[in-house]
């Protein structure tokens, strides 16, 4: 799977809210947050994300962000594009649905015929 990792200052912006949306950040090391711009110009912290998080994994479903990513910490972040992300999901998702088959498939087999 193709991606890009980055590794950015503390208290910089990673992806801006309202911005395009092309592909999911995969927090490697360092803390980020995200944040919701308030009227006066203040950020409103709706989270916190530490490595292993996907903050905007939402994002595989909008068009653009309703909120804004930032560095709290020094970070390192791997960014997938989503084109990729879909192709896995539509792949899990089908080895999911073949693996329930097999198993009922397995579960049935077992019966004796009158109990099918």
């Amino acid at each position: 799977m193709p991606l890009i990792i980055r590794t950015i200052e503390a208290s910089r912006d990673i992806v801006y809210e309202d911005g395009p949306s092309n592909h999911c950040c995969v927090i490697l090391d360092g803390w980020t947050c995200c944040y919701q711009l308030l009227t006066d110009g203040q950020r409103q912290i709706l989270s916190f994300h530490v490595p292993g998080d996907l903050p905007d994994l939402q994002s595989l479903h909008l068009s653009s962000l309703d909120f804004g990513m930032a560095t709290v910490t020094r970070a390192s972040i791997a960014f997938v594009p989503h084109t990729h992300l879909r192709k896995l999901a539509q792949q899990s998702f089908a080895m999911l649905v073949v693996s329930c088959l097999t198993t009922s498939c397995v579960r049935l087999a077992m019966r004796s015929g009158s109990d099918r």
